[in-house]
């Protein structure tokens, strides 16, 4: 800008200059620095002529290699998608960010970060320091279904945040698998006249399939039915049962008279006991969040052939929660990890009352792994559908030559951020660090628990044919 200092103008457009870019009918912001047009008698502006030397800072090779800019006040990351034009806007988001004083921490971890004028004590700027080391999850997909638009409000919103920080130079990983065991994948085998693990890899095909046209980058993508997750089973089933947290007790269990088998939780329905919301699935509300058992749902019914269920007896294995209440009421209410609203819900809900044991099994017939120490028994899905998430990592691990203890043993410096929705809180917010704390693995930094896409103000449904499959909307 030229002519009289002193003349009023306001801040925006007093920022807008003092960064050299200039609003327009074409653009929000447009970069100032352009070469005037042919014939004109337009000259630089001093703030030009500046821009042109901020310019000059950055060298840009064919390859498109990433370059730093370094200044007393400014320090940040040069991405290489970004044309030689954007520096001037990443001086910009610099400014408007980060008053005098002050650093992006968006930096290149490798940057010479001796002349930030920062405090070291200044926790929200860390960054500038260091490069944080981040292990991304989302919620697995059940491997009976399709991926719809309303999963995918997850899977969207955990990439954008995983780009953001590998753009801001951090390693972040993000990793995910199919959930792939229970009776719903047993049925449908049956149904379809092939083997369980014929079913699993089609789903699989499927949904990177789906994955891939929405654009969803994951750095690996496992199934809970591998060799790496059974053998994480194992380890932490050991754990448990050397804590003396693990006890047998005779359950009466639905059993569907027509179908011949006992029913999975998913696989009956009916009215919540806590709530009284009808139509709901044998293991939680979708209304009011309660945990349950389907012997407990009013009304049940099974969905396979819509008898009405049995009582018959059976040995289950059970986790006594309550034994870990003071770690759980700890980790739940202190340090951050869950949404203030979703540790407020836990504590007037959960911790309120004594926590019920979990039952962690189921007989045969069932696909799943079979409890090495209780045999014709297998873990129930909830107990190794989570532990794929360090199955998957191990995977990676594996394939880059890393050591998954660097992300989840009990010295790790890593962070670890789970992406679920609200339906799944219990099992990621309870049972899971439970089962990490017992066995010595690292504990998540954070779960970020999101809402539904809903229709006329309810969960979007496959029952009820209100949902739109992913390959749909593509």
């Amino acid at each position: 800008r030229t002519g009289n200092p002193k003349s009023k103008i306001s801040p925006l457009r007093r920022f807008h200059d003092d960064a050299g870019i200039h609003q327009s009918s074409g653009s929000r912001f447009r970069h100032a620095n352009r070469v005037p047009p042919k014939g004109s008698t337009e000259k630089k502006t001093e703030i030009t002529r500046q821009n042109d030397k901020f310019e000059a800072k950055f060298k840009r090779d064919e390859a498109g290699e990433e370059h730093q800019a370094r200044s007393p006040r400014y320090c940040f990351r040069k991405s290489p998608q970004i044309g030689p034009e954007s520096s001037g806007l990443c001086l910009i988001f610099g400014k408007l960010l980060f008053p005098k004083g002050r650093h992006v921490d968006a930096i290149d971890p490798a940057a010479d970060t001796s002349r930030c004028n920062h405090s070291p004590s200044d926790l929200t700027l860390q960054n500038c320091r260091m490069s944080r080391k981040i292990l991304v999850t989302a919620a697995l997909p059940y491997a009976n279904g399709h991926i719809h638009i309303g999963h995918l409000v997850e899977y969207i919103q955990t990439d954008i945040w995983v780009r953001f920080q590998k753009l801001r130079g951090h390693h972040c990983v993000f990793v995910c698998a199919d959930a792939t065991h229970g009776t719903a994948i047993m049925i449908r085998a049956r149904r379809e006249g092939r083997s369980e693990e014929a079913v699993i890899a089609a789903m699989r095909a499927a949904h990177m399939r789906d994955f891939a046209g929405f654009q969803i980058q994951f750095d690996n993508y496992g199934s809970t039915n591998s060799p790496d997750n059974r053998e994480a089973c194992h380890e932490i089933w050991a754990a448990i049962r050397d804590a003396g947290l693990v006890k047998i007790r005779s359950v009466e269990q639905l059993f569907d008279p027509v179908a011949g088998t006992f029913l999975a939780d998913r696989f009956v329905r009916g009215t919540c006991p806590k709530c009284g919301a009808a139509d709901q699935p044998g293991d939680n509300c979708s209304v009011c969040g309660a945990a349950y058992t389907p012997a407990d749902l009013r009304d049940p019914r099974s969905i396979l052939s819509n008898a009405i269920p049995e009582l018959r007896s059976a040995d289950h294995l059970f986790i006594e929660l309550e034994q870990l209440r003071p770690f759980l009421e700890d980790w739940s209410q202190n340090g951050g990890h869950l949404q203030p609203e979703v540790a407020r819900y836990l504590k007037g809900n959960f911790l309120g009352d004594p926590l019920r044991d979990w039952d962690v099994s189921r007989p045969a017939p069932y696909f799943g792994f079979e409890i090495p120490d209780h045999p014709a028994n297998y873990w129930y899905v909830w107990f190794d559908a989570p532990i794929g998430y360090i199955a998957s990592t191990r995977e990676y691990c594996r394939q880059h030559g890393q050591h998954a203890a660097d992300w989840w043993g009990p010295d790790s410096t890593a962070e670890i951020h789970h992406f679920i929705g609200k339906d799944i809180t219990y099992f990621h917010t309870l049972f899971w660090p439970g089962m990490l704390h017992t066995a010595g693995f690292s504990l998540p930094s954070r779960i970020q628990i999101h809402g539904f896409l809903t229709v006329n103000g309810e969960k979007m449904s496959k029952s009820l044919g209100t949902f739109i499959k992913a390959e749909t909307y593509l």
